[in-house]
């Protein structure tokens, strides 16, 4: 299963793509904690609760596509009430795709369902990202 979300935002696609790759910045608007180290293979990891490092958020889930300032992919993780079942086998795989149209940037956020084989020994689950500014609760 894909879900597909696109915005427009009135702003210039390098600030956008910084937003979404740098930890300083996506705590801005997304989690309250984060380590993100920009490059394909780099840590993806964002904390809801960061008191507790070990619920509520993508620990161990990593960049699989970075193509700056096109195309960001990253390993997803359910949260922690759907864990078992979402957690289980296959993780999500999140696709971040910025196109820059004059003044403004469109964004298209896909989700693919139980794409990418999960990793044992990988802690953490992570939190849907409805309600949270991505699309509406």
């Amino acid at each position: 299963m894909t879900i597909i979300q696109e915005t427009v935002i009135q702003a210039d696609v390098q600030l956008l793509w910084r937003a979404w790759t740098e930890s300083a910045r996506i705590t801005e608007w997304f989690a309250p904690a984060a380590e993100i180290e920009p490059r394909a293979g780099g840590k993806f990891e964002l904390y809801f609760n960061p008191a507790d490092r070990e619920s509520m958020c993508t620990a161990g889930c990593t960049i699989l596509q970075y193509d700056e300032p096109r195309v960001l992919v990253f390993e997803w993780k359910g949260p922690d009430p759907f864990a078992e079942t979402m957690n289980q086998g296959e993780l999500t795989a999140v696709k971040v795709a910025f196109f820059p149209e004059a003044d403004d940037t469109r964004i298209t956020l896909s989700i693919q369902a139980g794409r990418i084989p999960k990793r044992p020994g990988k802690p953490g689950s992570g939190i849907s990202m409805r309600g949270r500014g991505c699309w509406p609760a």
